[in-house]
């Protein structure tokens, strides 16, 4: 309440509210990217319509008048094509995305609590130009969809124009000379009869078709529910009637299946929420952890009985509280069409975007992390992937690009792929601007193999672009989605052919909070490595470690492997390694590397607890976690820390 205590402070649901409108306006693009596929559909034209309307109920109650106001304009334009008074066309679609964009920066302007006066202004300019583009495209549109049929007083059809001749399936040549009553069928002859005498006889026209059942006959015999109003036009001595036609007929109902639009009952719950839920089941786990090392000498059955079933229960509230951290992808991918039809028309291309695995769930602090890199992977599919129209017809390829974006899971692991059948990457001219840029020798670079000159895509201010557009060409955006892929703990590949497309795969892992590791000891430290990057772990004696050129390697089934001491490269005192020695291999896409550890302690599921702003500048660590025992095991970054990266 107020401080009069009369009134509630409506401000109390202005986050409820934005969650809503956004998720409604979310809806309305996924709606609107559907119809501009298919014009006939009439399901998006309805839910745009009943999300407009709840937009305006929700808007009025909070005071947000200028949003109201738009919202119920924009309901009535919907309306009038939902009844067909108005054709569905690209340009009305351009208009209804127009208007969806308008929203999101008067819902902004609220957001950003700007003065009152402010926002009326601005909404009604912005209100008067939308307006004037309605009205336009309105008045066009009644001119080009109504057919016009010219007749004489005999009921002579005279003359006929392109839209009758879309409606009724008959050129003006077949019907010209022809009575008006071979357009309409049986028993509506008689009706029209009875309309046509009645304005004869009285000069007072009426609409019919409104209302009551009238049809009009197209040529192949098949009839439909028409509008036919009439009028008189007299030129010198002739007297002339003119027959205004409309189809009226019910748009197709289709099926629309858009993830999107479905409503899903839930309870709305804060991600700062479920985080701090979930560091208190990490707590709970680590506490247990220590009870079992605190009771390992115990031999009390029941004692041990009530902490088993304590464990059961744990690992359960463990299970749900992860379940509810992993949300389909599709939260993040339904807002990529959109994106991609705007860039696709800005850049003067037709593109068919695709999307698979929508329903593949991750956790929601990966799949916020998420949304950069597929943007920029994106942008660069549009911009220097699929190629314009006239080369792609001279490659005999489809006039219409396509880009596939697909989630996959793959065992601990998901997927993103950005895929597009463009001309794929030129290997001869990447060689070219990698000796301009100064990344080697042309010798050098000649001898590059194919697979390493692709990772060059993703070194800081490389682009083998021609010319810098106002979406790509900078050489930022593929180093930004290897810098997000791992600093996620994931990595980024590319596949091309020529002429072809390209594909890039994101790995990524399901979750960063939740970590299978091999728990290692050096000297009277315990590190952790995450298992998905561990291949396997060997005793080696001293005299099978070599040296070459100052470099220690280890020769593995005919392999020659890298070897790095961890001691060493920590500066932490370990064994001596005169002594038998432990190598935990690892896999880092195709690269493999030995690191050498004193001892091997434990295999585990851990929270990782990440570290603070300060400590995270420190080369080398992604977070800790908490032993049985209380004491901390630091989690080893191994690309940061030996620069051991796919890329």
């Amino acid at each position: 309440m107020d401080r009069n205590g009369d009134r509630i402070d409506l401000k109390i649901f202005l986050g409820e509210y934005l969650s809503d409108v956004r998720e409604g306006l979310q809806a309305i693009n996924t709606a609107l990217l559907a119809l501009e596929k298919d014009h006939s559909l009439i399901a998006p034209l309805d839910e745009i319509f009943r999300e407009f309307h709840t937009i305006k109920s929700s808007s009025a109650m909070l005071e947000f008048s200028e949003i109201a106001e738009m919202a119920h304009f924009t309901e009535n334009l919907i309306d009038r094509l939902r009844k067909r008074e108005l054709a569905v066309t690209k340009e009305g679609i351009d208009i209804l995305f127009e208007i969806v964009d308008t929203f999101e920066k008067m819902i902004n302007d609220r957001v950003e609590k700007k003065n009152i006066e402010e926002i009326s202004r601005v909404s009604a300019v912005r209100m008067e130009t939308l307006k004037h583009k309605i009205g336009s495209f309105a008045s066009q549109e009644v001119l080009v969809s109504q057919g016009v049929i010219a007749l004489n007083e005999h009921r002579i059809i005279e003359s006929f124009n392109p839209a009758a001749e879309r409606i009724f399936g008959y050129t003006a040549d077949e019907v010209t000379g022809q009575n008006i009553n071979t357009l309409m069928p049986e028993p509506y002859k008689s009706n029209h009869d009875q309309y046509v005498m009645h304005y004869l006889k009285t000069g007072v026209t009426k609409v019919i078709g409104i209302g009551r059942e009238f049809a009009g006959r197209r040529k192949d015999g098949t009839t439909f529910p028409m509008e036919l109003a009439v009028s008189e036009l007299r030129l010198a001595d002739r007297r002339l009637f003119i027959g205004i036609v409309r189809d009226i007929t019910a748009r197709k109902t289709k099926t629309f299946t858009a993830a999107a639009l479905e409503k899903i009952k839930t309870v709305r719950v804060s991600t700062d929420l479920l985080d701090s839920m979930f560091n208190y089941v990490g707590e709970l786990i680590i506490t247990k952890n220590r009870i079992d090392n605190l009771i390992i000498d115990i031999e009390k059955k029941e004692l041990k009985a009530a902490l088993a079933a304590m464990d059961r229960t744990i690992n359960a509230l463990q299970d749900n509280v992860s379940a509810a951290r992993m949300v389909p992808v599709d939260e993040i991918f339904q807002k990529f069409p959109r994106m991609v039809r705007d860039l696709a028309k800005n850049a003067g291309k037709e593109i068919e975007f695709k999307i698979e695995g929508s329903e593949v769930e991750l956790d929601k602090a990966m799949l916020d992390s998420i949304s950069e890199p597929v943007i920029h992977l994106l942008r660069n599919a549009i911009d220097h992937g699929i190629e314009r129209e006239e080369e792609r017809l001279k490659k005999n390829k489809q006039r219409k690009g396509s880009i596939r974006l697909a989630a996959k899971r793959a065992e601990n692991h998901i997927l993103i792929e950005v895929e597009d059948d463009g001309s794929g990457i030129n290997i001869e001219h990447m060689k070219e601007v990698a000796v301009k840029m100064g990344f080697g020798t042309p010798e050098d670079i000649k001898l590059i193999h194919e697979k390493d000159m692709l990772n060059l895509l993703f070194k800081p201010g490389f682009s083998s672009a021609e010319e810098v557009t106002n979406v790509s060409g900078r050489g930022i955006g593929l180093d930004v989605v290897k810098t997000a892929a791992e600093k996620m703990g994931g990595s980024v590949t590319v596949e091309t052919h020529k002429d072809s497309g390209s594909k890039f795969i994101m790995q990524l892992p399901l979750t960063s909070a939740i970590m299978q590791t091999l728990l290692v000891g050096v000297g009277d430290h315990i590190f952790a490595i995450p298992s998905d990057i561990i291949i396997e772990t060997i005793d080696v004696k001293a005299d099978e470690i070599k040296e070459i050129h100052d470099r220690k390697i280890l020769i593995l089934r005919k392999e020659v492997l890298p070897f790095v001491e961890l001691g060493k490269a920590l500066n932490v005192p370990g064994q001596n390694m005169e002594e038998n020695h432990i190598a935990v291999i690892i896999s880092r896409g195709d690269r493999f590397m030995a690191l050498g550890v004193d001892t091997l302690i434990d295999q585990m599921e851990t929270i990782i607890k990440p570290f603070d702003p300060v400590a995270q500048r420190f080369k080398g660590f992604s977070g800790g976690t908490i032993l049985g025992d209380g004491s901390v095991a630091l989690l080893l970054d191994i690309p940061a820390l030996f620069e051991f990266k796919t890329v």
